[in-house]
């Protein structure tokens, strides 16, 4: 079901407030009404889409606070997705014995739960390949406020993705997949399934981005296992259909490189009805 209506403003925002507190989705114009019947009749073909596919199944993890990107790519490590070798260091001593056990070059990033885009405040520093790089990367995020730093090793160049699970207000569990990186947003090339999902399912996704090329060796780039990226998406969506105090779980990017696919951030925002705050890695 879905409402659609057009006129003054004045005139429908009350139908409009009654219609969202009741759970139906509501619209305007008619070029609004297209695009939600055409996302409805959508959705209503995938779900009809059985035949023998199994849908994969999440597992409940215990809800709790403070999901930095270190314990989220602890949790999207736990579905299968591989992450960086990475430590966690609050003191320029441990910083000094992380740079000796992992291969350089790093990224040394701010880590908190609470900083949503590390770039946008100067929190992520590349290439650091030395001793004078590293400590001048943790002065810095010192200055802005960092009580610990990420430093983990820099994966080699490839093509990145954005893979992701959130609660639409309208449909419900879904799963992303699209070109990822810092211009993700900008470029909006985005797959959208519900979730929980199927591997059948999610290995028909990357045919649909418009840069799928991209994942084909484009100009001697790296060929993406497409077995392999069906797994992220699919443990992503059903990780969160498992546990409903999650509200979003994002790898972006995630990077295809010729060694395979690796987390290279990860976000987990936890429900705000369960605990009265919006809880951001």
């Amino acid at each position: 079901m879905l409402i659609a209506m057009d006129g003054p403003a004045d005139d429908i925002t009350s139908i409009r407030s009654t219609a969202v507190a009741a759970g139906i989705p509501f619209v305007t114009g008619p070029l609004g009404l297209a695009q939600a019947l055409a996302g409805l009749a959508e959705d209503a073909r995938l779900r009809a889409r059985t035949g023998d596919d199994r849908i994969v199944e999440g597992l409940r993890i215990e809800a709790r606070e403070g999901w930095d990107e270190h314990a989220t790519k602890k949790l999207v490590a736990g579905v299968g997705i591989a992450t960086p070798r990475r430590r966690v260091a609050a003191t320029q001593e441990q910083a000094h014995s992380a740079f000796a056990e992992l291969n350089t070059p790093l990224a040394v990033k701010i880590l908190s739960e609470t900083v949503l885009h590390k770039s946008d405040i100067g929190g992520v520093h590349l290439g650091v390949s030395d001793l004078a790089a590293l400590d001048a990367a943790f002065d810095a995020l010192r200055t802005i406020g960092a009580e610990q730093v990420l430093i983990e090793e820099m994966a080699p160049a490839g093509v990145d993705l954005i893979v992701g699970a959130r609660r639409d207000p309208v449909f419900g569990p879904i799963v992303l997949l699209g070109i990822g990186g810092t211009a993700a947003e900008a470029i909006g090339d985005v797959v959208i399934r519900s979730a929980p999902l199927s591997i059948e399912t999610a290995s028909d996704m990357p045919d649909e981005l418009a840069a799928r090329e991209l994942l084909r060796g484009w100009r001697g780039g790296p060929v993406a296992d497409i077995d392999d990226l069906a797994a992220c998406i699919t443990g992503l969506g059903g990780m969160l259909a498992a546990n409903e105090w999650i509200d979003e779980i994002e790898v972006n990017p995630l990077r295809i490189t010729a060694e395979g696919a690796v987390a290279l951030d990860a976000v987990l925002v936890t429900r705000k009805e369960d605990n009265g705050v919006d809880n951001h890695n």
